[in-house]
């Protein structure tokens, strides 16, 4: 969430223990890196799936499978996210002790200074012409950030969060 920021040399970690993120097959809820909280800024992030596994994801265009599986409270995961300079590497475990790193990202011209969060989101399901909502549900606990923090409390926001935001406009065809 925005609020907290991690300098470089930052490790975020994160149990989805108690977690099914989603009711929807590409339901998410993970751990987001982000120089800023602008919608269409650079990111890495890695997350669990309501039905595609763990995956990392960056920069909009870039997806790596990770562990396949679905995440529930008696199958949690564990999540991390490493940054080093410009590099960052998500990483995930089954009993936060044995880690697997799923993909890694260049953000070149990363600022030293970004925010890092947990994030929780769902996407539109379509019928023919038609949209609507899923739902993403998801349980965080033992969240650490180590490396330098602007503040020890974490703030909550709405990014990206507008009515039919992607709803396609079937007087266009």
């Amino acid at each position: 969430m925005p609020g907290v920021t991690s300098t470089n040399s930052s490790n975020v970690q994160g149990s989805l223990s108690a977690s099914h993120p989603g009711l929807a097959s590409w339901a998410k809820a993970g751990l987001l890196l982000t120089p800023s909280t602008t919608q269409g800024s650079a990111y890495a992030a890695v997350m669990a799936t309501g039905s595609h596994g763990i995956r990392f994801q960056y920069n909009y265009t870039h997806d790596i499978p990770g562990v396949a599986g679905t995440v529930t409270t008696s199958t949690p995961r564990w999540l991390r996210l490493v940054r080093s300079g410009d590099s960052i590497r998500g990483y995930a475990s089954t009993n936060g002790h044995r880690w697997t790193e799923v993909g890694s990202a260049d953000l070149s011209g990363l600022p030293a200074t970004v925010q890092v969060g947990l994030f929780g989101t769902s996407p539109l399901k379509f019928q023919g012409d038609t949209g609507y909502p899923t739902l993403a549900t998801a349980t965080f606990d033992h969240v650490t950030v180590d490396g330098s923090t602007a503040s020890n409390s974490w703030l909550g926001q709405d990014i990206g969060n507008r009515p039919y935001l992607f709803l396609p406009d079937a007087r266009l065809r």
